[in-house]
């Protein structure tokens, strides 16, 4: 009796598999596909906030007090939050001056259609705005040679070197878009700690996106 009830949940799970099998086969899609649909919605909505800040008279509610005292300083006005999205605001841009959208990013452009900022934009983040000083700090890629140790015997060891791509942190010039100092470390925060000491002392309002550009 205990032999023939386990026969009958056997057939019944057997048949239950069956009926899933076949079910899922008759789906044009595999389950992955809800992942790719799922990334090609949020593409075509991220692309719609984007296409609406750049048409529209708004800038994000969120920036640094550098960057908002500048656009309040060269005429930009704020009005208020925006009815579609609590994020934005509405807001008049410096006379001049315009949005340019370019490789999917969205940039700040002054009367001289010199790129004097950059608007965040991101499903799952809050949009943030801030505007570039002429000069400032930049992450370069560069080719950094290590050694490491491949064999040893007693006091005998073979040294082999590789090189690997790394990133340090350079000054750029903005206005002339050129490198104007590459630290000597060849170490991340080494060179961002020297790049900032060298800005601080040859142009020491570098923080001030107003700073240097006339």
């Amino acid at each position: 009796m205990i032999i023939f009830a386990l026969s009958v949940l056997l057939l019944v799970f057997v048949l239950f598999l069956v009926v899933r099998m076949k079910k899922d086969s008759s789906s044009p899609y595999s389950p992955y596909d809800e992942d790719v649909f799922s990334k090609i919605e949020e593409e075509e909505r991220l692309t719609s906030l984007r296409d609406w800040v750049f048409e529209s008279d708004v800038l994000p509610k969120g920036m640094n007090w550098r960057s908002e005292r500048a656009l309040k300083e060269l005429g930009c006005s704020f009005s208020g939050t925006t009815k579609e999205d609590s994020d934005f605001q509405y807001a008049v841009l410096p006379k001049g001056w315009t949005k340019k959208i370019e490789k999917e990013e969205l940039y700040l452009l002054d009367e001289k259609r010199r790129n004097r900022g950059w608007i965040s934009i991101a499903l799952f983040g809050n949009p943030f705005l801030s505007l570039y000083g002429r000069y400032h700090t930049s992450i370069q890629e560069i080719d950094v040679v290590h050694q490491v140790e491949t064999r040893k015997f007693f006091w005998w060891k073979k040294m082999e070197e590789y090189t690997a791509k790394e990133d340090i942190v350079v000054v750029e010039d903005l206005l002339e878009r050129c490198i104007v100092f590459t630290p000597s470390s060849q170490n991340y925060n080494e060179s961002e700690k020297e790049a900032e000491e060298w800005l601080d002392k040859n142009y020491a309002l570098w923080q001030d996106p107003l700073a240097y550009w006339e």
